[in-house]
């Protein structure tokens, strides 16, 4: 298990996770691209968190420490709802762990969508990973935290012809795009749609 505490180095190990380090250009401007900086986008629960949807499909787990003890949980368990978490009162964020090589196995995908990639705020963003048995999808920028989209998941395990138009009514149950002076919920939702067709063919 790695402990993703030095980010900076997590990211330019491709042993560690070649996935993670292939995209981390897009999380942030590279000047920017410290311990702090990597932390606030997951801790904060920002629905624009960009690194957060790649964390979400590699299973991640969020160490949460208090004085006497320590716990972990999903990422995906963590955020309850805006800016809401699965925190104690009197417990912090110590870090966030991913097992060596998760992606492992699986093809990867991750699309993030701005005016300017990483110097700018995501519009939308997609995670993936998928391989002949499973499928794991996260977005941000689409919900009022960024999250996995288990019923789409369970959708493309069943078939192996999936329906654009099935993929389009799911997606309607997953995300609630808002608009806002970056975009439009309808661009952000057909965005999603287009890149989720893009990564069904990868």
């Amino acid at each position: 298990v790695v402990q993703l505490s030095g980010v900076t180095e997590f990211t330019s190990n491709s042993k560690i996770s070649a996935f993670f380090s292939r995209f981390s250009g897009q999380f942030c401007f590279p000047a920017s691209t410290n311990h702090g900086h990597y932390r606030r986008k997951y801790c904060h629960g920002s629905p624009t968190a960009d690194v957060t949807p790649l964390l979400l499909v590699l299973d991640a787990q969020i160490i949460l420490m208090a004085k006497s003890k320590m716990r972990h949980i999903p990422l995906r368990d963590f955020f309850t709802g805006y800016k809401q978490f699965n925190l104690k009162k009197n417990e912090i964020i110590g870090g966030v762990q991913i097992t060596k090589n998760a992606e492992t196995g699986y093809k990867t995908f991750y699309k993030k969508v701005g005016s300017r990639k990483a110097l700018t705020i995501a519009k939308v963003a997609l995670a993936g990973l998928k391989n002949s048995e499973e499928y794991k999808l996260a977005v941000g920028s689409l919900n009022e935290y960024p999250r996995r989209l288990s019923k789409i998941e369970e959708y493309l395990a069943s078939t192996n012809t999936p329906e654009s138009v099935k993929l389009e009514e799911l997606l309607k149950q997953e995300i609630t795009p808002i608009s806002d002076m970056r975009s439009d919920k309808d661009y952000r939702f057909q965005v999603c749609l287009n890149l989720l067709l893009e990564f069904i063919q990868i």
